[in-house]
């Protein structure tokens, strides 16, 4: 991964759902891997590297995960737009029952590749 170590420090800190906020916390990483979370930097780790201080309202969140996703589908992007709603479902299904597993499998990767681009 690389990259330079980074120190984030939070007014509010959401790790998880579910977790309680956490407040005046430092989350300090380095090869993008998270080291520490707690109160106070670890000893030398605002000396190098990227140092992010959070506004006085901003809150720091963990990565939201796009799970839900239609990937296969990359592959009809643009079909029947001219379409209204339900005559576009109709035809979408007619020609998504005919893919194969290897051309799911195929699309699903584009799209994959087109997130990773996107940072999606």
């Amino acid at each position: 991964m690389g990259g330079e170590p980074l120190l984030l420090r939070c007014r509010l800190l959401l790790p998880c759902a579910g977790c309680s906020p956490l407040r005046d916390t430092v989350v300090y990483a380095e090869d993008g891997r998270i080291l520490y979370i707690g109160g106070q930097p670890p000893s030398g780790s605002a000396k190098s590297g990227i140092v992010i201080d959070c506004p006085r309202y901003g809150v720091a969140l963990p990565c939201f995960y796009n799970a839900h996703t239609h990937a296969a589908m990359a592959l009809l992007r643009g079909f029947y737009d001219d379409s209204e709603l339900h005559e576009w479902l109709a035809r979408m299904w007619f020609v998504e029952k005919r893919l194969t597993p290897e051309t799911i499998y195929h699309a699903s990767r584009l799209a994959v590749i087109e997130m990773i681009s996107t940072g999606t």
